[in-house]
Order: C-alpha cells, then sequence, then structure tokens
C-alpha cells in the first residue's frame, strides 16, 4: 500500500482498462467497489479521475494519496463505513473535506458502533 501513486496505481488502471475492453462492457458505465483494501483502491480509482461512473468502498481505508494535489473528480463516491472500526486512522471529517475539495459527488454513511469488517457475516 505504501506505492498507491506507483505500482498500484499501474495495476488498478489496467485491471480497469481491461475490463473496458471487453464486448459486453459500456466503457463509459465502468464503476468500482470494494472492501476493506478494496474500498481504498475504489476509492483511488476515483481520486485518479478516470472516468468512472462510481465508486464503493465498504470499511476502506480513508486515508488520501500522499503527495499529491487534491484535483476534481467526475466519479461519484459512496462510502459505508464502521462507526467503531479501529483500523481507519484517517479522521473522518478529514476525508469529507477532501471530497469537498475534489468537489466531489459523494454520500458517506457512518454505521454506529459498527466495527472493521462490519459486512462479513
Amino acid at each position: 500500500m505504501a506505492d498507491r501513486t506507483g505500482l498500484l496505481k499501474t495495476r488498478l488502471l489496467a485491471a480497469v482498462e481491461a475490463v473496458r475492453k471487453l464486448p459486453e462492457v459500456n466503457p463509459k458505465m465502468v464503476g468500482a467497489i470494494g472492501y476493506c483494501f478494496g474500498g481504498l483502491c475504489a476509492l483511488d480509482l476515483a481520486r485518479y479521475n478516470i472516468g468512472l461512473r462510481a465508486a464503493v468502498s465498504f470499511h476502506g481505508n480513508l486515508s488520501p494519496l500522499p503527495e499529491t494535489e487534491l484535483t476534481p473528480t467526475s466519479t461519484s463516491v459512496q462510502v459505508h463505513h464502521g462507526d467503531a472500526d479501529v483500523h481507519i486512522k484517517t479522521p473522518v471529517s478529514e476525508f469529507m473535506e477532501e471530497m469537498r475539495l475534489r468537489e466531489a459527488d459523494w454520500q458517506f454513511t457512518s454505521y454506529g458502533k459498527a466495527e472493521h469488517g462490519f459486512t462479513e457475516p
């Protein structure tokens, strides 16, 4: 996770491009959803502003990209967060401010008393 603007970004962009090339996929209607680390990846794809329709994160890390300018994103963002999640170190207020600065269309749902991995049965 330390190299979110290098190798991880390269791999995420390659995955999106592979999906967009599938004959049954409308390349303008691609989104991303992820849980935990995948949630961080979905949020980073929104931050890269590559034309995804939506990015949804469930109990994902909220930390911003390291050492990057906060540029606008056209990707709609939805975050589902456990209020009692001790694994997420970035304050929710900082994430919300990042989304405002990125002029994002975003929604944030916090689930009271929910811990990390709250979607697992």
